[in-house]
């Protein structure tokens, strides 16, 4: 059996994306021993991570603010919602700029597992939260 922890990375920038990618990358390598893998697929949009959603990710690391593919401003509440309602098991990290406590609330409220602020500490925050959520899912999975 081929255990493997499915991540999603939606974020419209991809600087941040490539930060995101290579500490997962270097988190898992705390896995290998153990025969687990991470299986990681980045999207720019909404629309690419809804049409690939079948796909039952483990966790979605989700920014708040992105744009659609006409580069119009969106937020990503509705598409965590849809998530949910997809499978209410995937565990939604809400990765962004938005420090408005209502919709930090509003996105908990609406599923997201945490909320992590972008900022240059946030990296180091979002590590514990990541290891947790995958001991999680190895636990309940294998």
């Amino acid at each position: 059996m081929k255990k493997e922890i499915r991540i999603f990375i939606v974020e419209d920038d991809s600087v941040f994306i490539k930060l995101l990618s290579d500490l997962l990358l270097s988190i898992a390598k705390d896995y290998e021993a153990d025969g687990i893998s991470f299986a990681i697929k980045t999207f720019y949009s909404i629309k690419e991570a809804r049409f690939e959603l079948s796909q039952n990710p483990d966790i979605v690391l989700l920014d708040y603010y992105l744009t659609d593919d006409e580069l119009n401003p969106v937020t990503s509440a509705r598409f965590l919602e849809e998530t949910v309602n997809h499978d209410k098991e995937i565990d939604i990290i809400v990765v962004s700029g938005e420090d408005d406590p209502k919709i930090i609330e509003e996105l908990k409220n609406k599923g997201a597992a945490f909320f992590i602020s972008k900022s240059p500490k946030s990296l180091m925050r979002i590590i514990p939260i990541l290891k947790s959520i995958i001991n999680k899912n190895i636990s309940s999975k294998f």
